[in-house]
Protein backbone atom coordinates (compact mmCIF):
# COMPACT_ATOMS: atom_id res chain seq x y z
CA UNK A 1 0.00 0.00 0.00
CA UNK A 2 2.80 2.53 -0.78
CA UNK A 3 4.06 4.08 -4.03
CA UNK A 4 7.41 2.35 -3.46
CA UNK A 5 6.94 -1.36 -3.06
CA UNK A 6 3.15 -1.47 -3.41
CA UNK A 7 1.63 -4.84 -2.63
CA UNK A 8 -1.45 -6.63 -1.36
CA UNK A 9 -1.62 -8.63 1.86
CA UNK A 10 -4.34 -11.07 2.92
CA UNK A 11 -6.76 -9.51 5.38
CA UNK A 12 -6.55 -12.61 7.59
CA UNK A 13 -4.40 -15.65 8.10
CA UNK A 14 -5.09 -18.46 5.64
CA UNK A 15 -8.04 -20.35 7.09
CA UNK A 16 -8.49 -24.06 7.59
CA UNK A 17 -11.24 -24.19 4.96
CA UNK A 18 -9.00 -22.44 2.43
CA UNK A 19 -6.16 -24.85 3.08
CA UNK A 20 -8.58 -27.79 2.80
CA UNK A 21 -9.40 -26.62 -0.75
CA UNK A 22 -5.68 -26.67 -1.51
CA UNK A 23 -5.39 -30.25 -0.27
CA UNK A 24 -8.52 -31.24 -2.19
CA UNK A 25 -6.81 -30.12 -5.41
CA UNK A 26 -4.24 -32.88 -4.79
CA UNK A 27 -1.19 -30.67 -5.29
CA UNK A 28 1.91 -32.42 -6.53
CA UNK A 29 4.63 -32.40 -3.90
CA UNK A 30 7.36 -30.00 -4.97
CA UNK A 31 5.35 -28.38 -7.74
CA UNK A 32 4.74 -25.18 -5.78
CA UNK A 33 7.80 -25.11 -3.53
CA UNK A 34 11.31 -23.73 -3.77
CA UNK A 35 14.38 -25.88 -4.38
CA UNK A 36 14.97 -26.64 -0.69
CA UNK A 37 11.36 -27.71 -0.27
CA UNK A 38 11.47 -29.84 -3.41
CA UNK A 39 14.32 -31.81 -1.86
CA UNK A 40 13.09 -31.94 1.73
CA UNK A 41 9.30 -31.65 1.90
CA UNK A 42 7.29 -34.83 1.43
CA UNK A 43 3.69 -33.71 1.64
CA UNK A 44 1.33 -30.89 2.55
CA UNK A 45 -0.91 -32.57 5.11
CA UNK A 46 -1.03 -30.88 8.53
CA UNK A 47 1.25 -32.51 11.09
CA UNK A 48 -1.39 -33.49 13.65
CA UNK A 49 -0.72 -36.30 16.12
CA UNK A 50 -2.13 -39.65 15.08
CA UNK A 51 -3.06 -42.62 17.29
CA UNK A 52 0.60 -43.55 17.67
CA UNK A 53 1.56 -40.07 18.86
CA UNK A 54 3.33 -39.16 15.62
CA UNK A 55 2.94 -35.53 14.66
CA UNK A 56 3.88 -32.18 16.15
CA UNK A 57 0.41 -30.75 16.79
CA UNK A 58 -2.34 -31.49 19.26
CA UNK A 59 -5.29 -33.59 18.07
CA UNK A 60 -8.21 -31.35 17.15
CA UNK A 61 -6.03 -28.38 16.24
CA UNK A 62 -7.05 -28.78 12.60
CA UNK A 63 -10.67 -29.59 11.77
CA UNK A 64 -12.00 -27.68 8.73
CA UNK A 65 -15.54 -28.92 9.34
CA UNK A 66 -15.65 -27.28 12.78
CA UNK A 67 -12.89 -24.66 12.54
CA UNK A 68 -13.18 -23.57 8.93
CA UNK A 69 -12.72 -19.89 9.82
CA UNK A 70 -9.81 -20.49 12.19
CA UNK A 71 -6.18 -19.98 11.12
CA UNK A 72 -4.58 -22.94 9.39
CA UNK A 73 -1.88 -24.21 11.74
CA UNK A 74 0.28 -27.34 11.99
CA UNK A 75 1.96 -26.59 8.66
CA UNK A 76 5.66 -26.09 8.02
CA UNK A 77 7.30 -23.33 6.01
CA UNK A 78 7.26 -25.36 2.80
CA UNK A 79 3.52 -26.02 3.14
CA UNK A 80 2.87 -22.30 3.59
CA UNK A 81 5.10 -21.38 0.65
CA UNK A 82 3.37 -23.95 -1.57
CA UNK A 83 -0.15 -22.87 -0.64
CA UNK A 84 0.53 -19.23 -1.46
CA UNK A 85 2.03 -20.16 -4.84
CA UNK A 86 -0.97 -22.39 -5.59
CA UNK A 87 -3.28 -19.47 -4.72
CA UNK A 88 -1.46 -17.21 -7.20
CA UNK A 89 0.26 -15.24 -4.46
CA UNK A 90 3.43 -15.64 -2.40
CA UNK A 91 4.35 -16.05 1.22
CA UNK A 92 4.84 -12.53 2.58
CA UNK A 93 8.44 -11.41 2.19
CA UNK A 94 10.08 -8.25 0.85
CA UNK A 95 8.20 -5.20 -0.43
CA UNK A 96 10.73 -5.09 -3.27
CA UNK A 97 9.78 -8.61 -4.35
CA UNK A 98 11.19 -11.96 -3.32
CA UNK A 99 12.31 -12.93 0.15
CA UNK A 100 13.76 -11.21 3.18
CA UNK A 101 16.93 -12.63 4.76
CA UNK A 102 17.07 -13.96 8.30
CA UNK A 103 19.99 -11.61 8.94
CA UNK A 104 17.86 -8.55 8.05
CA UNK A 105 16.68 -6.19 10.77
CA UNK A 106 13.31 -7.62 11.94
CA UNK A 107 12.02 -4.04 12.23
CA UNK A 108 12.79 -3.33 8.57
CA UNK A 109 9.90 -1.72 6.74
CA UNK A 110 10.97 -3.62 3.64
CA UNK A 111 9.19 -6.58 5.24
CA UNK A 112 5.66 -6.77 3.86
CA UNK A 113 4.47 -8.30 7.12
CA UNK A 114 6.13 -5.76 9.40
CA UNK A 115 5.09 -2.79 7.25
CA UNK A 116 1.45 -3.83 7.56
CA UNK A 117 1.74 -4.71 11.26
CA UNK A 118 3.18 -1.29 12.15
CA UNK A 119 0.61 0.64 10.11
CA UNK A 120 3.23 1.70 7.61
CA UNK A 121 5.93 2.17 10.22
CA UNK A 122 3.92 4.56 12.40
CA UNK A 123 3.24 2.33 15.42
CA UNK A 124 5.02 -0.20 17.61
CA UNK A 125 2.04 -2.54 17.89
CA UNK A 126 -0.80 -3.16 15.45
CA UNK A 127 -3.19 -1.30 17.73
CA UNK A 128 -0.89 1.64 18.60
CA UNK A 129 2.30 2.58 20.42
CA UNK A 130 1.34 1.69 23.99
CA UNK A 131 1.14 -1.86 25.31
CA UNK A 132 -2.44 -3.04 25.80
CA UNK A 133 -2.57 -6.52 27.31
CA UNK A 134 -6.29 -6.91 26.60
CA UNK A 135 -6.43 -5.96 22.92
CA UNK A 136 -5.41 -9.19 21.21
CA UNK A 137 -5.32 -12.90 22.09
CA UNK A 138 -1.86 -14.46 22.26
CA UNK A 139 -0.67 -17.34 20.10
CA UNK A 140 0.07 -19.85 22.82
CA UNK A 141 -0.41 -23.60 22.61
CA UNK A 142 -3.96 -24.32 21.55
CA UNK A 143 -5.11 -20.70 21.94
CA UNK A 144 -5.86 -19.69 18.34
CA UNK A 145 -9.39 -18.52 17.66
CA UNK A 146 -11.73 -17.66 14.81
CA UNK A 147 -10.28 -15.00 12.51
CA UNK A 148 -11.47 -11.41 12.48
CA UNK A 149 -10.08 -9.63 15.54
CA UNK A 150 -7.30 -7.18 16.31
CA UNK A 151 -6.95 -4.88 13.31
CA UNK A 152 -4.71 -1.97 12.39
CA UNK A 153 -5.42 1.76 12.40
CA UNK A 154 -6.88 3.70 9.47
CA UNK A 155 -7.25 2.74 5.83
CA UNK A 156 -6.05 0.27 4.59
CA UNK A 157 -4.61 -1.14 7.82
CA UNK A 158 -7.94 -1.32 9.64
CA UNK A 159 -9.00 -4.05 7.19
CA UNK A 160 -6.04 -6.30 8.06
CA UNK A 161 -6.84 -8.65 10.92
CA UNK A 162 -4.70 -10.67 13.29
CA UNK A 163 -1.18 -9.44 12.58
CA UNK A 164 -1.08 -9.13 16.34
CA UNK A 165 -2.92 -11.87 18.20
CA UNK A 166 -4.13 -15.30 17.10
CA UNK A 167 -1.62 -17.52 15.24
CA UNK A 168 2.07 -16.78 14.80
CA UNK A 169 2.94 -16.52 11.10
CA UNK A 170 5.64 -17.88 8.82
CA UNK A 171 7.46 -15.30 6.69
CA UNK A 172 9.45 -15.70 3.46
CA UNK A 173 12.63 -14.97 5.37
CA UNK A 174 15.15 -17.81 5.67
CA UNK A 175 18.85 -18.52 5.97
CA UNK A 176 20.87 -20.42 3.37
CA UNK A 177 21.58 -23.58 5.37
CA UNK A 178 21.60 -26.56 2.99
CA UNK A 179 20.09 -29.01 5.50
CA UNK A 180 18.66 -27.50 8.71
CA UNK A 181 17.27 -24.41 7.05
CA UNK A 182 15.74 -21.88 9.44
CA UNK A 183 12.94 -19.48 8.54
CA UNK A 184 11.35 -16.57 10.38
CA UNK A 185 8.19 -16.75 12.44
CA UNK A 186 6.46 -13.48 13.25
CA UNK A 187 5.20 -13.68 16.82
CA UNK A 188 1.60 -12.56 17.19
CA UNK A 189 1.58 -12.35 20.97
CA UNK A 190 -0.46 -9.23 21.74
CA UNK A 191 2.09 -8.25 24.40
CA UNK A 192 5.02 -8.08 21.96
CA UNK A 193 5.86 -5.38 19.38
CA UNK A 194 5.53 -6.21 15.69
CA UNK A 195 9.33 -6.33 15.29
CA UNK A 196 9.75 -9.29 17.66
CA UNK A 197 10.70 -12.28 15.55
CA UNK A 198 11.68 -15.90 16.04
CA UNK A 199 12.68 -18.73 13.76
CA UNK A 200 12.34 -22.48 13.37
CA UNK A 201 13.54 -25.07 10.92
CA UNK A 202 11.56 -24.99 7.70
CA UNK A 203 10.29 -28.51 8.37
CA UNK A 204 8.85 -27.71 11.82
CA UNK A 205 5.19 -27.07 12.54
CA UNK A 206 3.18 -26.21 15.63
CA UNK A 207 -0.32 -25.72 16.95
CA UNK A 208 0.27 -21.98 17.24
CA UNK A 209 1.84 -21.16 13.86
CA UNK A 210 0.02 -20.35 10.63
CA UNK A 211 0.62 -17.92 7.76
CA UNK A 212 -0.88 -15.46 5.30
CA UNK A 213 -0.06 -14.60 1.68
CA UNK A 214 0.92 -11.43 -0.14
CA UNK A 215 0.74 -10.41 -3.80
CA UNK A 216 2.70 -7.85 -5.82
Amino acid sequence: PTPEGSYCIDSTEVTQSQYAAFLASKPQVGAHGDSWCQANNHGYEPKVQDDTGQGSCLPGAVDPTKKGDWPMVCVDWCDAHAYCAWAGKRLCGSRQGGAMKLTDDPASLQSQWNYACTNGGTTKYTYGNELDTTSCPSATLGSTSEIGGCHGIGNPFSTIMGLTGNANEWEDNCDDAPIARHCAIRFNNGNKPCAVIGDATASESSTGTGFRCCAD
